[in-house]
């Protein structure tokens, strides 16, 4: 199984993107923030095989996540 990461502050959206993975079975409960900060905490401990990033998040854009 594949490892997911959500990063996204919309809940709304987050639980559309949830039902979506779960329809398959290539991804495992997919991990779920809400801020850029988490984001890259995440990222800098755990392996992620895909990262769905909202572009507007609080405190920075996840471009800005992304050149960090």
């Amino acid at each position: 199984m594949y490892s997911c990461l959500i990063v996204e502050n919309d809940s709304a959206f987050v639980d559309q993107l949830r039902g979506y993975l779960a329809q398959t079975t290539l991804f495992s409960s997919p991990l779920v923030c809400s801020t850029a900060i988490e984001a890259f905490l995440i990222l800098n401990t755990t392996s992620i095989d895909l990262l769905l990033l909202d572009y507007d998040l609080p405190g920075m854009t996840g471009l800005e996540l992304l050149q960090g």
